[in-house]
């Protein structure tokens, strides 16, 4: 894949993600984990290569989106209603769903104490909450419904280590119900996954367990 179509932002990335696993893209800043997770979701459209999701090779990015949650690093709050926010774009989401959402992004317990609970106003860009606020309700959104597939961009980025916790046994609990793939920088994040891909210059460099790669003492062992 390549941004500018003259230097390649990814390259020789060969990955297997089985359906139902937990995987974590790591690795250093601007090593491309980011741009691998777009081209998983279909926003970023590779210029050679090929996506198979479900045994169906290269399906149409806006369709491939129905079967998956994106939680962004930046959330895109409105200037509505945490409800409204949580269920954002999914017509179908009900109060249990919006419910569910708050339960696994840990954002239930700082919205219960809110005045105006669910009613209360984000703000524009979610300027009426907190960097980790606004981090907890965009799991919240990612995790209202059961999709196939959940991508995560550095979901704990903005959480002290009691919210990384609870998001982090959240997303466990999905495990074998709902693929999980997660770009961090905080490789706690990642040490339960099924197998972490350490990524740099743009390419797999490592790929294995924790422990595998903290054995194999290389770049992962290093950045741990």
């Amino acid at each position: 894949f390549s941004y500018d179509g003259t230097h390649d932002a990814l390259h020789d990335i060969d990955i297997d993600i089985p359906a139902g696993s937990f995987c974590a893209l790591v690795g250093p800043s601007g090593c491309g984990k980011s741009t691998l997770l777009g081209v998983i979701a279909g926003f970023n459209i590779p210029y050679s290569g090929h996506v198979c999701i479900g045994g169906e090779t290269d399906p149409d990015p806006v369709e491939r989106r129905a079967d998956i949650a994106y939680m962004a690093q930046d959330g895109g709050m409105l200037d509505v209603s945490i409800e409204e926010n949580v269920a954002f774009g999914r017509e179908w989401v009900d109060d249990d769903g919006v419910r569910r959402g708050l339960e696994l992004g840990g954002a239930a317990g700082f919205v219960s104490e809110l005045p105006d609970g669910l009613e209360h106003k984000c703000g524009e860009g979610g300027s009426g909450l907190s960097g980790g606020q606004r981090q907890r309700l965009s799991a919240a959104r990612a995790m209202a419904c059961h999709y196939p597939i959940l991508l995560l961009d550095e979901p704990s980025s903005a959480l002290d280590a009691a919210s990384q916790l609870t998001l982090r046994q959240s997303i466990e609990s999905l495990h074998g119900q709902t693929t999980v793939v997660m770009v961090s920088h905080r490789l706690e994040m990642s040490a339960g996954c099924d197998i972490i891909y350490v990524m740099d210059g743009g390419r797999i460099v490592e790929r294995g367990s924790h422990q595998e790669l903290l054995d194999a003492g290389g770049l992962y062992a290093a950045l741990w």
